[in-house]
C-alpha cells in the first residue's frame, strides 16, 4: 500500500509539473506581478521560457525582456531564471529568483547600456547627462519593492553632459562598502577630465545623497569652466559638490 502512494503522489508531482511548465506567462505575471518592482506588458511565452515587449517603473520604459526557467534552483525551493534585457544597442544580464519569501533576489547583474534612458529626472544636472553603464553585482534582493541587500560594483564609462556642445566627463566608479541600510557606496573617477571622489548614502527606498570634492585635471578644459561656475575651489583647488535624488 505504501508503495502504491509514493508512486500515485510521484506520478500526482509530474503531472503537476508539467502543467507549471505548460503554463502560459501572461496567467502567471496576473497572480505574481503585484511583487515585482516593475510592470511588464505584452507578454508572450510560457513560465518557461518566454518574453515582454516592455518594462516599465519609476519613470522608466524600456524594451523587450526576456526569460527561462533554470530548473536547478526548484530543488533549492525557488523560481530562478537566466533573464535579458535589452536597452538600445546594450543588453542587461542577471539570474533572477523568487524566494520561498516572495522576495526576488538578483545575482549576476552584468551588461553594458546607454546611460540616459535608465536616469530620468535622478541627477539635477541642467541639460542632462549620457554615458554607458556597466554594472557588475553580485546581489540585489528586492522585498514588496523595497531594496534589502547589494554588493558589488557599478561603472559609467564614457560620461558626457549633455550641453551645446557636449563636454566630456570621463570613467567613474562605484562601490558598495559593508552592510545597510543605509549602504555605503565610494565613488571614483577612472580617468578622465574631471577629478572626483566622494560617496554616496543610498536607502532602502531607492533614495540616495552623494557629497564628493570634484576638480578638473586640465584648467583649460571645459569641465574647468563648469567647476568655476559652483563656486570658489579651496586651498587644494577642489570643490564640493552635492545632490540628491532617487532611484
Amino acid at each position: 500500500m505504501k508503495r502504491s502512494l509514493r508512486i500515485g503522489l510521484l506520478g500526482l508531482g509530474c503531472f503537476a509539473l508539467a502543467l507549471l511548465l505548460r503554463t502560459p506567462a501572461e496567467f502567471a505575471y496576473h497572480y505574481l506581478g503585484n511583487r515585482l518592482p516593475a510592470q511588464l506588458f505584452d507578454i508572450s511565452g510560457t513560465v518557461v521560457k518566454g518574453q515582454a515587449r516592455g518594462l516599465a517603473g519609476n519613470s522608466i520604459l524600456l524594451e523587450n525582456v526576456r526569460w527561462s526557467l533554470r530548473p536547478g534552483a526548484l530543488f533549492k525551493g525557488r523560481l530562478e531564471y537566466g533573464t535579458k534585457l535589452l536597452v538600445g544597442d546594450g543588453k542587461l544580464r542577471a539570474r533572477t529568483a523568487l524566494a520561498w519569501d516572495g522576495a526576488y533576489h538578483l545575482t549576476e547583474v552584468e551588461g553594458n547600456v546607454a546611460l540616459a534612458p535608465l536616469l530620468p529626472g535622478m541627477v539635477p544636472i541642467a541639460g542632462g547627462i549620457d554615458g554607458r553603464l556597466s554594472p557588475n553585482l553580485e546581489l540585489l534582493r528586492i522585498d514588496d519593492g523595497v531594496l534589502q541587500a547589494v554588493r558589488g560594483e557599478i561603472r559609467v564609462n564614457y560620461l558626457v553632459l549633455l550641453q551645446s556642445p557636449p563636454v566630456m566627463l570621463g570613467n567613474f566608479v562605484a562601490e558598495v562598502e559593508g552592510d545597510g541600510p543605509p549602504w555605503q557606496m565610494a565613488v571614483r573617477d577612472d580617468g578622465g577630465p574631471l577629478r572626483l571622489t566622494g560617496r554616496v548614502n543610498l536607502s532602502s527606498a531607492g533614495s540616495f545623497e552623494f557629497d564628493g570634492l570634484a576638480s578638473a585635471r586640465d584648467e583649460q578644459d571645459p569641465v574647468s569652466g563648469i567647476l568655476n561656475a559652483l563656486g570658489v575651489a579651496g586651498q587644494d583647488g577642489q570643490r564640493r559638490i552635492q545632490f540628491a535624488g532617487k532611484l
